[in-house]
């Protein structure tokens, strides 16, 4: 049965990181491989456009969500080509690696804050996957 991944997510006592690491294994890499995720990895970490959301969340002080993740992403040429499930991939790295660079020093947010925006772009592309019932019910009620 296809379940969605944001309640999937959403519903579970996971970290970002623990998310990201949970949906690179079950779910992105028996679809896209581990050469596309460390691609993928790579193009956040380059990303000009991404970098700049730091300084715009310190002048703020705000949290930035997914859509400020994916704006800045869709900047780049080769993100605007990629599969949801990639894009989604990306938001996920870029949330994270604001939280280390950003948050664990100015404290804008809490990381459950961080990890609810961040994981909303499954949510946002209505991203299912197919899983039993009871993998659906075991994450949910962790």
């Amino acid at each position: 049965m296809q379940y969605p991944l944001f309640d999937y997510y959403y519903n579970s006592r996971l970290t970002l990181d623990e998310i990201i690491s949970d949906y690179l294994a079950n779910f992105y890499h028996k679809k896209h491989g581990t050469n596309k995720s460390d691609k993928v990895r790579n193009k956040v970490l380059n990303s000009t456009k991404v970098a700049a959301i730091d300084s715009f969340s310190i002048q703020q002080r705000v949290v930035p969500n997914y859509m400020d993740f994916g704006s800045a992403l869709n900047e780049t040429m080769w993100f605007m080509f990629q599969s949801n499930e990639t894009q989604a991939l990306g938001v996920l790295i870029a949330a994270s690696e604001w939280e280390k660079r950003i948050n664990n020093i100015y404290h804008f947010g809490g990381a459950r804050e961080v990890r609810d925006k961040a994981i909303r772009i499954f949510q946002k592309f209505s991203i299912y996957e197919k899983m039993s019932q009871s993998q659906f019910e075991r994450m949910i009620s962790m």
